[in-house]
């Protein structure tokens, strides 16, 4: 098919596209990677390059987002390239004080100057990046022994490669339930409210956070059992990981009750309304453990499609040059 074709057949069906992805509140400058993703998997039946998972890592997808892109711009203008790109919080201790981190979900890398530009989807910290530069200001790091330093640069990197992975898990999970659709989005509501409560230190608030992030590993797990139609209205995490290990999730409960301090779903219960107090530490301790029991979760999580550090050439819109 020639290419005017192809583009002509490609924005009608986008026309449709946009449609799902606005009813499903996909802000504009999200749309036209998530829509390539669509377009494949529902317009396509077959790719002359080997399978459709070939294809997206064939140069040829790029030229296909390149196209979405394309026509997002001319429909929405500069509202398809938000300046402000979605970030994840993360957090990092510093000095027993907590450093907010800013976690771009995406990266770009200039290739022709005015003209092209490289857009990565990096799932972990990428090698163009600098651990100093997830955080505002400035630290005095040379008050930090060589110990401390490699301490804090693990910190910084852990909270980085498990948000970057969780994400994009989660972005990329297929086959769930309206349900699981719908609490996917919820989950790093939860993460960010916690890390918004560690940082003031309150007691009552460290609590609170405590309560965010069991919900967060309550609604991962459901999100895993969504696909295979299984609902369970409990806040019982050991019932939830009974049942995902029922469906094949390899999973120990036994560690994912040490990961949460020894706590019931009846203490996090208790936290929720302050009855049962945590002070920041074993708040940013469950903060950490909680990462990792998401990452162990969401890798299990079906996709059709691998984004590990995927980049796509992207040209620059006519009118924005």
């Amino acid at each position: 098919m020639e290419e005017d074709k192809f583009k002509a057949v490609f924005y009608d069906r986008l026309e449709w596209i946009d449609k799902v992805l606005h009813g499903e509140g996909v802000p504009v400058y999200g749309r036209p990677l998530k829509a390539s993703f669509l377009f494949l998997n529902a317009c396509v039946k077959e790719v002359s390059i080997g399978t459709k998972e070939d294809f997206v890592k064939h140069e040829a997808f790029s030229i296909l987002v390149g196209h979405a892109q394309n026509w997002y711009e001319q429909k929405y203008g500069s509202l398809a390239n938000k300046k402000n790109k979605q970030k994840l919080s993360g957090l990092a201790k510093f000095l027993n004080e907590y450093v907010l981190l800013e976690i771009p979900t995406t990266l770009s890398k200039v290739e022709v100057p005015n003209e092209t530009a490289w857009l990565i989807f990096p799932n972990e910290m990428h090698h163009q990046e600098f651990f100093t530069s997830f955080y505002d200001g400035e630290l005095p790091l040379n008050k930090l022994s060589t110990d401390e330093l490699a301490d804090f640069q693990t910190l910084i990197k852990h909270s980085v490669n498990c948000s970057r992975k969780i994400s994009l898990n989660l972005n990329l999970a297929s086959m769930l339930s309206d349900e699981g659709y719908a609490m996917r989005n919820t989950i790093w509501t939860h993460v960010e409210t916690a890390i918004t409560n560690i940082l003031t230190q309150e007691l009552d608030k460290c609590s609170a956070a405590g309560w965010e992030l069991f919900l967060a590993i309550e609604k991962m797990l459901k999100i895993y059992l969504s696909q295979f139609d299984v609902f369970k209205n409990t806040h019982d995490i050991e019932a939830l990981v009974r049942a995902a290990k029922n469906v094949g999730l390899d999973i120990n409960y036994d560690n994912i009750k040490k990961s949460l301090l020894e706590y019931t779903y009846h203490d996090f219960i208790k936290m929720r309304y302050a009855e049962l107090k945590i002070d920041h530490n074993q708040a940013y301790c469950l903060y950490k453990n909680t990462l990792d029991v998401l990452l162990l979760i969401s890798e299990n999580i079906k996709r059709e499609f691998e984004m590990n550090n995927a980049a796509f050439l992207i040209k620059k819109a006519p009118w924005a040059r």
